[in-house]
């Protein structure tokens, strides 16, 4: 059981627009864990009073969200070679604010799923899954997804995953009534989920005595069926589903320990965005190209050092305030580098420095996000 609140800058993805927001989050919870066996049961509640004002622009935005959720699986062994794991899931999802006219509006979920993970050898397995969710009052989705594993060796795995996945449409885009800028806007209840489709190839091996790994992963992702606005008339908004985008790329990661406790690591990645529809504005807001080296010296006793420096791309964000026509917006790229380090009295004491951006260089994620600065933490830890 617990409570929490938080006050932070962020964007509130509303259409076709990221509008710059402060929000004022309270959130209530309570979760129940019991497991007998192979069998668990979960329950929690949520209460999460939401309150966003716009940045420099009039926009407010009130929601009172309730979450109550029931779920019970079991997991165990069928045979020798075989995992099993099913469940049923039951939750009901309830909002009210100023963009239902105060009204409450509230989505009754359910779901069964199972997985089956069957290992044919110790080189060979197959995981195969899915999954039914049924929301009387809209849509009925059935994902699937499988992994096949393969490991010629110990040092070496060969992994293959497809995979089906989507979001179903949030309670607002759903039921709004909310004024908005000089219209309205309503939601809809003939939405259909957003759509994704993944085919991943994934490489692990190690070289030199367990001293060198790498790590290969190849992905395309298409997805489908975009939740955007839709004029109805010269008053009022709606929104309709289509678009279509899809993201192809690569992942690579390789690291080196040496006899004295030092390890060198390198990770790089590449992704490319095409949008097939010219609203949907994904294809450059997101870096192409990621890069991070770390130095990671941990010794028992005497001085250590970690140090991380990290490279992120270039992006451009489509961004407009309601009554606005949206416009491009660059975030440069950026380099941060990380430091930690002190000296270790014993395996269990020792005095550290962190220090955060030590460049000071001044960057941020998102046009109008937080501007992170340079941050400096001196600690003692100790252990018993």
């Amino acid at each position: 059981v617990g409570r929490g609140a938080a006050t932070e800058d962020e964007f509130l993805p509303w259409g076709p627009f990221a509008v710059p927001v402060r929000a004022n989050i309270e959130m209530d919870y309570a979760k129940v864990n019991l497991q007998v066996g192979n069998f668990k049961l979960q329950s929690y509640y949520n209460q999460v009073n939401f309150n966003a004002n716009g940045i420099d622009m009039p926009f407010n935005v009130k929601i009172f969200n309730t979450l109550v959720h029931n779920s019970l699986e079991y997991s165990g062994k069928f045979g020798e070679h075989q995992t099993i794991s099913a469940g049923l899931v039951a939750r009901q999802d309830a909002f009210s604010g100023n963009v239902t006219q105060n009204q409450t509006r509230s989505i009754n979920q359910f779901s069964v799923y199972l997985q089956d993970a069957i290992r044919f050898s110790s080189k060979l397995s197959l995981t195969l899954g899915g999954r039914i969710d049924s929301k009387p009052k809209t849509t009925t989705e059935m994902p699937v997804r499988a992994a096949l594993v393969y490991s010629p060796t110990p040092s070496h795995g060969l992994r293959f995953t497809a995979a089906q996945g989507f979001r179903s449409p949030s309670l607002v885009e759903y039921f709004v009534v909310s004024p908005f800028g000089e219209a309205r806007v309503l939601g809809s209840t003939d939405l259909l989920p957003e759509k994704a489709n993944s085919l991943e190839l994934g490489y692990r091996a190690i070289f030199l005595d367990n001293r060198l790994f790498i790590g290969i992963d190849l992905f395309q992702e298409t997805l489908t069926d975009f939740i955007n606005f839709k004029p109805v008339d010269e008053t009022t908004i709606s929104f309709a589903n289509g678009g279509e985008s899809s993201n192809t790329g690569a992942e690579l990661e390789a690291g080196y320990s040496f006899p004295q406790g030092l390890r060198l690591q390198a990770t790089y990645s590449y992704q490319k965005i095409e949008d097939k529809n010219p609203f949907l504005g994904f294809e450059n807001a997101s870096p192409k190209e990621k890069a991070s080296f770390a130095v990671i010296y941990n010794p028992a006793r005497g001085v250590f050092l970690n140090v991380w420096a990290n490279y992120s791309d270039r992006t451009t964000w489509i961004i407009a305030s309601p009554g606005q026509t949206p416009a491009p917006q660059q975030v440069p790229a950026f380099v941060n580098i990380n430091f930690y380090a002190g000296y270790a009295v014993n395996p269990n004491f020792r005095l550290a420095v962190s220090v955060r951006n030590a460049l000071d260089e001044r960057m941020v994620q998102f046009p109008g996000g937080e501007d992170l600065r340079r941050q400096v933490t001196l600690g003692l830890e100790a252990s018993f």
